[in-house]
């Protein structure tokens, strides 16, 4: 992890990329019981609370969008599946398909309560903010299913256990969104970059302008309203973190619009099937299957980043299991795995 996080920081700093990090602004999200009250700047302190539960900023208050203005879907540049090398992957530390979830369902409900758009920074807040209590009754779950980290359904939500403040933070970046400014040639205007995994995935987008304003696609809000087992679910214990018709659209929308996630699955799922079903021998077929034989192409440190960020959202998807015997891990197809890959292949 210390070296993922520093490829994280040697491409967006290093490299003279600086971070935008949106002022918060001066007002409240008032008359909301779905909006999280705050002071000016950000909140690094969570009131206490006698029983973790789920924030209603979470819970599905309508079957539909209603009447929330919502942007088209963007249109992929590049729609050849199996071409992309693993640099133009989905971001390998975006690894979990739950918070997006939740983030597309309080953008959702904060846009609903809004009638209209929410500004960035706000939407930032609050989203993280109850993120925080809803990543605490996950991992009360957690304890009380006994669940292995790699299934843990609180994975890569904050929490109070796992350095809230800053982990809060790190989730409002990578789940809900950022503006960064990549490096610009001399002379050239400066513009700004909306990142992190809903926008990836094309779910959200950033409007531009002094106060940037966040907003959900057609396919962020269809996400968003499908029932969820864990958000939705009146039994105390849910089982599994998506529902059957969750992880159906998802392989539907990636398919359709998200090449570099598609070229990912395509990968991975084809290297499991030839053999190559450990973390080494996935990484060197990769640097086959794309001619990387060198650190030049790709280093290894990025490469493992981006290898595990995608087998770790397959196996959110149930298309790969991990099979563990001591320190040493094997990758195998599921029946779900095996359909995609087939499906994939036919379609190339």
């Amino acid at each position: 992890m210390a070296l993922a996080n520093y490829e994280v920081l040697q491409r967006s700093v290093s490299s003279g990329d600086p971070l935008l990090v949106a002022d918060a602004p001066q007002v409240r999200i008032e008359n909301s019981r779905l909006g999280a009250q705050r002071a000016s700047g950000p909140r690094l302190s969570k009131p206490a609370a006698s029983q973790p539960q789920i924030p209603e900023l979470f819970l599905l208050n309508s079957a539909t969008a209603g009447d929330v203005k919502l942007a088209n879907v963007p249109a992929a540049t590049e729609r050849t599946a199996a071409s992309l090398p693993p640099a133009q992957w989905l971001f390998g530390q975006y690894n979990k398909f739950l918070p997006v979830k939740a983030s597309c369902r309080a953008l959702l409900n904060l846009l609903r309560e809004r009638t209209g758009s929410v500004v960035l920074a706000e939407a930032v807040e609050a989203i993280s903010q109850a993120a925080w209590e809803l990543g605490d009754y996950l991992y009360t779950s957690d304890q009380r299913g006994g669940r292995p980290r790699e299934d843990a359904f609180a994975a890569a939500f904050p929490t109070t256990a796992s350095n809230g403040p800053l982990s809060r933070i790190r989730f409002g970046n990578q789940f809900v969104g950022n503006l960064r400014q990549p490096k610009q040639a001399e002379g050239q205007p400066k513009e700004t970059k909306f990142t992190g995994f809903p926008a990836a995935l094309r779910l959200m987008l950033c409007t531009g302008g002094k106060s940037p304003a966040l907003e959900l696609t057609t396919a962020g809000a269809e996400f968003g309203l499908l029932p969820s087992p864990i958000l939705d679910s009146s039994q105390e214990q849910a089982e599994r973190k998506f529902s059957e018709a969750e992880i159906a659209f998802l392989l539907a929308h990636i398919s359709s619009s998200v090449p570099e996630e598609t070229s990912a699955y395509s990968a991975i799922l084809d290297a499991v099937q030839s053999g190559a079903n450990t973390p080494d021998a996935v990484d060197a077929y990769l640097r086959q299957r794309f001619n990387l034989p060198t650190e030049q192409a790709i280093t290894q440190t990025f490469l493992t980043t981006q290898r595990t960020g995608a087998i770790s959202r397959l196996a959110d998807l149930g298309l790969i299991a991990r099979e563990k015997q001591g320190l040493r891990v094997t990758y195998l197809l599921t029946s779900k795995g095996n359909d995609l890959r087939s499906r994939l292949t036919t379609k190339d």
